[in-house]
């Protein structure tokens, strides 16, 4: 404010206090004792007329400046204005930001012909002129010749019925209308969100997501249709009391308020008298839209929901008795957007954190979150061409003569199930950039999208399975694309370090990891060590073992951070994880396999359950039957493969933290220019859906061109020899090994 402005007083509420001065209410609902007598407070709140400037209001009064400074107070609290008189002024001064008139100058259409929709009607009737005209259509073809800018239409329903609402969305959206509804279901109300043409979740979207989300969508379908008889309906003063929720916030809606019912449903609960918001995020092949600044401050939040989220569920694990005491282990549980859409995401994540349970569970929203988007393919961001077309177009994209995928032996292996990507095979492209040069770039579909082959329009033979390393979820892009990168270059020093199998030393645990989990020794029942897996980068990354001996579940997780002690307490976690996971497969009736017979899981090729746990004699003897990454847990569980791998992984603790490399920083400038010194190349793909960047995040598919990537055991990595090349130049070998002599027994990580 200026002191050139002229504020005009709306509404104060103002009481001598008994010490002296005045105690004043805004409408905003705060408190402040002024040092203001009665009457000089009253004689400054009666200039302010909306004609008399500041500076004018203050003149010739003792301390000027601190009375400008409370004209400038009440104005920002609504109890003096510069804008020109309005309807109910009083009452929009409780709002930061309303158009008072809003309301005032719309007419509202009722569709509907029930208990509910005669309710709405007569509430109207009531509230005088907080709205326009009032008008009643019985369906959605008595919508016409109605003037978009100043019509709201409400449907009062007294029941939940997708097929009404769906084609007053379609007559609304032909018209440009403004509409919300209302309807009772399951012993309680519900409206939103509230739709404006042109952006923001639709009802399309709303009851698609239920259908993802629900546990049961064929009781949802059914609930959808008119009971027999007649359905109850509770009294009319509860009907009042939900409409009456219901209109409050369709006016502070039509006034720019901050209705509760934008991008959310609303649950009203007639019996406890609760109010519930649940977010609702347009579905992911929706176009892209924003919703209003600092609606969703935590990504968590709008995509968290039981009933409408792309997350429905957070559980916490129980931990192991001898596992880390400051350890959180959190279980996220997805929706099935496959009901709805051509898309099949892996509804599961998970996260860890030691001293920190709200970190676990950001870590298992975002994994989580990661698996949706890396398996929604975005039409917009594809090209299909060859490498050398794009690149005679003048388009720069990823050489596929320097990606490190399979062996001139394996695709000349009967039956190998992959086809070369060479420069001249048309395939499909996604659009991102390349790092190291900043420029745009096309990286290949099949190394983007998580489970391309199963959803794409590729019908040439596959070049790949599927590509785990490098998808990662952030606040912002940079953050995902760290993520992504430490990720790449964890899983290559895995499998580098896997297939050559050296013997590298344990580490002894720092002062810091031991005082993270005390039992962390090869001592215990539950046996836990460390391995560094040196790399050309000088990354730290970190493998961490854990063995429970009486169960006889053997777990590898691993972790790339710029501090080593950082990365080994994350390896230690996953592999906790890893052991819970195991544990589920060892019984008879595990996880997976109800996943995969509820259909909430494809086959994952898992050998039948045994008791005796030999599944050795089940598995082919080089292991082409583990086609994925939880087969390799099911081999573990037979204490036969566990001592095969003992000689390079139960190996002496000798080697100090100190001894081993850090970097500089933890940004992703530090990670990039350490995995270009080599020679490489970081490329990326934003691949974040426009639901899941609605909400605030960020996902990316970051690819390291010439570095090899987990994978099951069928189906190794061996391209271009990088493997048996990298473990020369690390000084593990004088030469590479032969392609034959590698490992082929699974790792036990998934």
């Amino acid at each position: 404010m200026t002191r050139a402005d002229r504020p005009r007083l709306v509404r104060v509420d103002a009481v001598a206090h008994p010490e002296g001065g005045m105690v004043l209410t805004t409408p905003r609902g705060r408190t402040f004792r002024l040092v203001l007598g009665e009457r000089e407070l009253a004689e400054v709140l009666a200039a302010c007329d909306g004609s008399t400037p500041v500076s004018e209001i203050v003149a010739g009064r003792e301390r000027p400046a601190e009375l400008a400074s409370l004209v400038d107070m009440l104005t920002e609290e609504g109890c003096l204005s510069l804008k020109a008189p309005g309807p109910a002024d009083a009452d929009w001064a409780r709002f930061a930001e309303a158009d008072a008139a809003g309301p005032a100058r719309t007419t509202v259409v009722v569709l509907g012909t029930g208990a509910f929709a005669a309710t709405t009607v007569e509430l109207l009737g009531r509230v005088g002129d907080r709205f326009g005209e009032v008008r009643t259509a019985s369906s959605p073809n008595a919508l016409t010749g109605l003037d978009p800018s100043a019509t709201v239409v409400l449907a009062c329903l007294d029941r939940f019925d997708p097929a009404e609402l769906s084609r007053l969305e379609r007559a609304c959206a032909s018209a440009g209308l403004r509409w919300s509804h209302f309807h009772f279901e399951a012993e309680r109300g519900w409206f939103g969100p509230h739709h404006e043409p042109g952006g923001g979740p639709t009802f399309g979207d709303l009851h698609g997501r239920r259908l993802a989300a629900t546990a049961d969508p064929a009781a949802l379908r059914a609930r959808s249709q008119p009971a027999p008889g007649d359905a109850y309906l509770p009294p009319p003063h509860e009907r009042f009391w939900m409409v009456s929720a219901f209109l409050v916030d369709v006016e502070r809606w039509l006034a720019g308020a901050g209705p509760l019912g934008s991008w959310h449903e609303v649950e009203l609960d007639p019996v406890d008298l609760g109010v519930e918001r649940r977010p609702v995020l347009p579905l992911p092949d929706a176009p892209p839209s924003s919703p209003p600044p600092g609606l969703f401050t935590d990504p968590a939040g709008p995509l968290t929901d039981r009933r409408l989220g792309i997350v429905t569920r957070l559980e916490k694990i129980p931990s192991h008795p001898l596992g880390p005491p400051g350890m959180t282990t959190v279980h996220a549980a997805g929706c099935n957007i496959g009901r709805i859409s051509r898309w099949r995401n892996d509804p599961s994540g998970g996260g860890s954190s030691f001293g920190d349970p709200e970190a676990a569970a950001k870590a298992a929203v975002g994994e989580l979150v990661e698996r949706y988007c890396g398996n929604i393919v975005r039409a917009d961001l594809l090209r299909r061409a060859s490498h050398r077309e794009l690149t005679r177009a003048g388009e720069h994209a990823v050489d596929p003569e320097r990606l490190a995928l399979f062996s001139a032996a394996q695709y000349a292996a009967p039956g190998f199930p992959f086809a070369p990507m060479t420069r001249d095979t048309p395939i499909h492209w996604v659009r991102g950039r390349n790092l190291t040069r900043n420029v745009p770039a096309w990286l290949p579909a099949s190394l983007v999208y998580v489970n391309w082959y199963k959803t794409s329009p590729e019908d040439a033979p596959p070049t790949n399975g599927t590509a785990y390393a490098g998808v990662a979820a952030g606040v912002s892009l940079d953050d995902a694309v760290l993520s992504g990168l430490q990720e790449v270059v964890e899983r290559h020093s895995t499998m580098v370090w896997w297939l050559n199998r050296p013997t590298l030393p344990a580490v002894v645990p720092s002062p810091r990891l031991a005082e993270a989990w005390p039992n962390g020794t090869p001592d215990g029942p539950l046996r836990a060590w460390l391995i560094h897996l040196d790399n050309e980068f000088s990354i730290p990354v970190m493998a961490g073992v854990v063995e429970d001996a009486d169960q006889g579940l053997f777990t590898i997780g691993f972790a790339s951070r710029s501090d080593p002690e950082d990365a080994a307490l994350k390896a230690w976690a996953e592999g906790l994880t890893l052991q819970e996971i195991a544990r589920d497969l060892a019984g008879p009736d595990n996880q997976y396999g109800r996943a995969v017979a509820n259909g909430r899981l494809p086959d994952q090729g898992l050998k039948p359950w045994r008791a005796d746990r030999r599944y050795l004699d089940d598995y082919r003897p080089d292991f082409r039957d583990v086609p994925t990454l939880i087969c390799q847990t099911q081999v573990h569980l037979d204490p036969r493969a566990v001592e095969r791998i003992r000689p390079w992984v139960d190996v002496p603790l000798t080697r100090a933290v100190s001894d081993l490399p850090r970097l500089g920083g933890a940004d992703l400038d530090t990670y990039r220019k350490a995995v270009e010194a080599p020679g490489y190349e970081v490329f990326y793909a934003d691949i974040t859906t426009p639901d899941v960047a609605a909400a605030g995040l960020s996902v990316t598919r970051t690819l390291v061109p010439g570095l090899v990537g987990n994978f099951p055991a069928a189906f190794p990595f061996l391209g271009r020899g990088v493997v048996q090349d990298s473990a020369v130049r690390l000084g593990w070998r004088s030469e590479p090994r032969p392609e034959g002599d590698l490992t082929t027994i699974p790792i036990p990580h998934a």
